[in-house]
């Protein structure tokens, strides 16, 4: 999760398998669900469990990968995807381009995550 997005139907499937799991699925019967999964879901300050949308954790994970390029740009994985993707430009302002890696692709999309907050 740290390195690839992950498709929204995978993360979509565990997200449902969590939520079985907790209310204690069974194939021949549903079980009563008392509390709403959003509830549960929101932070543990807020009254909620803290379980963690694993779509969202995906992307803050892609963006930890985004900021790690912007705060050590001598690294070597900083210098191979600004040789290859940015060479004439900085990371906040690189594209994804055409026929890009799927590594790429995922760094392109925490960066989205990690623009919206960045001041």
């Amino acid at each position: 999760m740290g390195m690839f997005l992950l498709p929204d139907s995978i993360t979509n499937k565990l997200n449902q398998l969590l939520r079985k799991f907790w209310w204690g699925f069974n194939e021949d019967s549903s079980k009563i669900q008392w509390v709403p999964w959003d509830q549960l879901s929101s932070a543990k300050e807020k009254g909620g469990l803290g379980f963690r949308d694993l779509k969202a954790f995906n992307l803050a994970m892609l963006a930890k990968q985004s900021w790690r390029v912007i705060q050590d740009p001598t690294s070597l994985v900083s210098r191979v995807l600004k040789q290859k993707y940015f060479s004439a430009g900085e990371f906040l302002d690189a594209k994804t381009g055409v026929g890009p890696s799927f590594v790429w692709r995922s760094i392109m999309a925490g960066l989205q995550t990690l623009k919206s907050g960045l001041m």
